[in-house]
């Protein structure tokens, strides 16, 4: 938004302040890892909380960050979701190990791809 808000930034063509935007983007994912995002608490209105148990998110893949991670809650539960290209479940399976093992409770659903 800053950048909208420059007047030479204005001045510069959408061609290529969306080339730039890519290119930056590119760079920064390549910067990292993984990326895992919060939308946080997730409210509706009292008319429609009967019918709904959980909301859920995923983040698409990018090029250098083959996992990334979402979190969401709704009401007193919390969700983790992975996405992933790896073939390896590992880190996955570690990290609700880990929550299980810290006494947090714990839910695993999958999508059938990797079974033990």
């Amino acid at each position: 938004m800053s950048n909208e808000k420059n007047i030479l930034a204005r001045a510069v063509p959408l061609l290529i302040k969306n080339m730039a935007m890519r290119y930056v983007y590119t760079k920064s994912a390549l910067a990292n890892t993984t990326t895992v995002t919060n939308i946080g608490n997730i409210s509706v209105g009292d008319v429609y909380e009967p019918y709904i148990g959980m909301f859920g998110a995923f983040l698409a893949m990018s090029k250098g960050q083959p996992m990334k991670g979402t979190i969401c809650s709704y009401g007193d539960r919390l969700m983790f979701t992975f996405s992933s290209v790896l073939a390896d479940a590992s880190v996955q399976r570690g990290f609700f190990r880990r929550l299980s093992e810290d006494g947090v409770e714990v839910s695993v659903e999958t999508n059938g791809v990797y079974y033990d």
